[in-house]
């Protein structure tokens, strides 16, 4: 999480930004891509939250190695922001979105703390699009158990390609998709982060997968943005 960067991970937004802008950035982990857009809106303010204390502590410890002034940290939940309305231009979520329940909801309180023209910025993976390879023993299955998880837990992995009719539905106008792929060049990471929560037989075919040479992971990233009416 921490590798993250606004270049990498919140490509698709960053023609929309100009440096005066209020920006909040819903489920900041440990700040990587919050910091990158402090630097980038130096005559604006950055609010990172996320429901975990520990990720923002590492995300406050960051921004203080990095003397940044303009950004701020605080837990909170994507479902009850803690902010009046229309406070932000900009509103990002990355790789929230895929975990969520109440995606209506969410989308709901983010409009609500927009101020008109602001826009809403998500970006989430859709597991239609997954390229992993070599298919060592044990491998498929453990990447089905991850799924399995992730969908008893009230996620959904194919939230990409619903993300236009959901911001639609909510409220948002002019939306914009896109679609990009995340070519992992440390499979052990990717190992490592979906055998953490999977039992040792699924977490062992993991293992045994990101120590082929060959081993890669491809996920396809979906894009949206949409605009709140005036």
């Amino acid at each position: 999480m921490a590798q993250r960067t606004a270049a990498s991970h919140a490509g698709f937004l960053l023609p929309h930004l100009h440096s005066n802008l209020r920006l909040l950035d819903c489920g900041c982990g440990p700040g990587s891509i919050s910091c990158d857009f402090a630097f980038l809106l130096n005559s604006g303010h950055v609010q990172g939250i996320d429901r975990e204390e520990s990720q923002i502590e590492l995300a406050r410890s960051r921004a203080s190695d990095l003397g940044l002034a303009n950004v701020a940290f605080d837990v909170g939940s994507i479902y009850e922001l803690p902010f009046p309305d229309s406070s932000f231009g900009v509103v990002f979520a990355h790789a929230i979105f895929e975990h969520i329940s109440e995606p209506e909801k969410a989308l709901t309180e983010m409009l609500r703390v927009l101020e008109p023209s602001g826009i809403a910025a998500i970006r989430s993976p859709d597991w239609g699009g997954f390229i992993v390879g070599p298919d060592v023993p044990g491998l498929q299955s453990a990447i089905q158990s991850y799924a399995d998880l992730q969908t008893a837990n009230g996620g959904d992995i194919y939230i990409g390609r619903k993300l236009s009719r959901l911001l639609r539905t909510a409220g948002f106008e002019k939306i914009e998709f896109s679609a990009t792929y995340d070519c992992s060049q440390s499979p052990s990471i990717i190992a490592e982060y979906l055998a953490l929560k999977l039992n040792d037989t699924d977490a062992a075919a993991l293992h045994n997968w990101s120590n082929d040479p060959d081993a890669f992971f491809a996920t396809a990233w979906c894009e949206v943005i949409g605009t709140k009416g005036k």
